[in-house]
């Protein structure tokens, strides 16, 4: 009961986009954060190799670009290419993760091996709160109570905003599981929520959701985006409890393989190359700009050095007024004291006469 295959998927290439929201925080903070978490992981990947790296930021815009290839950790014949894109508008941040195998020689790699996730994805889902549209994103599986079910049924598998898919691994009625959910959320994580419950929840679900829409008995069932209770129980990719328990025992390659060819493919949102080209067009309005005022700039700097010299002329004028006038109160005091003393003089003079 095929829905959608996804090639990608089959050539051993994984990708996921999400966006990481946090309280608002001013200057990219949050984007800081993020961007400090993705180099620290980088640096502790093993080699020489060192990755590429592309920045940029003016204002609010901010991105960066991550590309390494390393050797595959179980088998380093097959080397593996890991592309990670950050970007912020002054908001949540977007992340792109994308990790596909290199050629090698006309080798193939064989289906045990995984492109990805790698396990930066887990940290950043544990650091921080990351949704794929209003769907958030979790390392570990959902489990879905009594008090849960009919909420989780409306608001998660019946949302018609919903893009991420929704494994259902169901519970026998010994409480066992076909395929570890734990084990299968850490191959699928970025790409689907995984979750699970027991026989009663099940028959929860089936009451509210209808029968063609069931998952019980240690079945697994995926819930594509756009689910309805009007849809055709075809519509949404089945398994048997028998043949989950078959999958169950197979290889983490052969694993995801099973699940992810039906999982539709992540859509680039373009939010980093969107990112980028702004961050280009401000730094090529802001040269323009420069170009134009620079001689301006220097009539400025030049007019600036004249006052100053006239300043300096001034103020030397200045002192030379305050020394002459100095002087000349000098004299006048001199010229009143003798003609003070002239004045006494005569009037010593009619008194002798």
């Amino acid at each position: 009961m095929v829905i959608a295959v996804n090639p990608a998927m089959l050539t051993g290439e994984y990708r996921t986009e999400f966006s990481i929201t946090g309280l608002e925080q001013p200057d990219n903070a949050l984007f800081w954060q993020v961007f400090q978490q993705v180099q620290d992981w980088f640096e502790r990947m093993p080699g020489d190799s060192e990755p590429m790296m592309e920045s940029g930021e003016i204002e609010a815009l901010a991105y960066r670009r991550f590309q390494i290839e390393l050797p595959h950790g179980q088998n380093p014949i097959f080397q593996l290419r890991l592309d990670v894109k950050l970007s912020a508008r002054g908001g949540p941040v977007s992340v792109s993760v994308q990790s596909s195998f290199l050629e090698t020689d006309g080798a193939t790699p064989p289906p045990e091996l995984l492109a990805g996730p790698p396990s930066l994805i887990r940290e950043l889902l544990e650091a921080f709160t990351c949704y794929r549209g209003s769907d958030l994103l979790s390392a570990t599986p959902t489990l879905i109570t009594l008090e849960t079910a009919r909420d989780f049924a409306d608001d998660r598998i019946l949302n018609p905003d919903r893009q991420l898919p929704i494994i259902a691994v169901s519970q026998d009625w010994r409480g066992r599981t076909p395929v570890n959910p734990a084990r299968l959320q850490a191959l699928l994580s970025g790409m689907a929520e995984v979750a699970t419950y027991d026989s009663y929840v099940a028959e929860q679900l089936r009451q509210h959701l209808g029968f063609q829409l069931a998952c019980f008995n240690g079945a697994i069932r995926i819930y594509q985006p756009g689910c309805s209770r009007e849809d055709q129980r075809g519509q949404h990719n089945f398994w048997m409890p028998g043949q989950s328990r078959d999958i169950g025992r197979q290889s983490a390659g052969r694993l995801v393989q099973e699940f992810a060819r039906y999982l539709p493919e992540v859509t680039d949102t373009h939010e980093f190359e969107t990112v980028r080209r702004q961050v280009q067009q401000k730094r090529m309005a802001e040269q323009a700009a420069e170009l134009l005022a620079l001689p301006l700039r220097q009539q400025i700097v030049q007019l600036e050095a004249e006052i100053a010299s006239l300043n300096v002329q001034l103020q030397e004028r200045e002192r030379d007024n305050t020394t002459e006038e100095t002087k000349i109160n000098k004299l006048h005091q001199q010229l009143v004291d003798r003609d003070t003393e002239l004045e006494s003089l005569r009037s010593q003079l009619e008194q002798v006469i």
